[in-house]
């Protein structure tokens, strides 16, 4: 049983409508969701697209999923599901005559076998949330 936010905050305390939808949706996500997430892999994104608008539009919501680790390479921590919801919402905005974009996914047991030269590549965040 699901416990609405106000049983979690002290009493007295109030949030804006949109501070509680923030975390309403911050906690439903933590609720429905394994701790850790062990079925989220390590997705590498890359990307060749002719058009500026579509590339600037593909950059944003890659984005939403991981971090920039080259102007054209993403990597992502994703569950399966929320790979195939990228790559469907991605096939959306590539021409398949004159883009391309390649997904590679990296099993948890393999992550040890990257070899990194240089500078170190950006940590790909997981998004924690805490409701205290």
């Amino acid at each position: 049983a699901k416990k609405p936010i106000n049983a979690f905050l002290p009493y007295g305390f109030s949030l804006t409508a949109s501070t509680r939808r923030t975390l309403l949706t911050a906690y439903e996500t933590y609720m429905d969701s394994p701790w850790p997430r062990r079925e989220q892999s390590l997705t590498i994104v890359v990307y060749d697209v002719s058009s500026d608008a579509k590339r600037t539009k593909l950059h944003a919501l890659l984005k939403e999923y991981g971090v920039p680790i080259q102007l054209s390479a993403f990597e992502a921590r994703v569950s399966e599901a929320e790979r195939r919801r990228m790559i469907e919402r991605a096939g959306r905005l590539i021409d398949p005559e004159t883009d391309r974009l390649v997904v590679y996914v990296v099993p948890h047991d393999r992550e040890r076998a990257i070899v990194e030269l240089g500078q170190p590549r950006p940590r790909v965040k997981m998004e924690r949330y805490f409701i205290v």
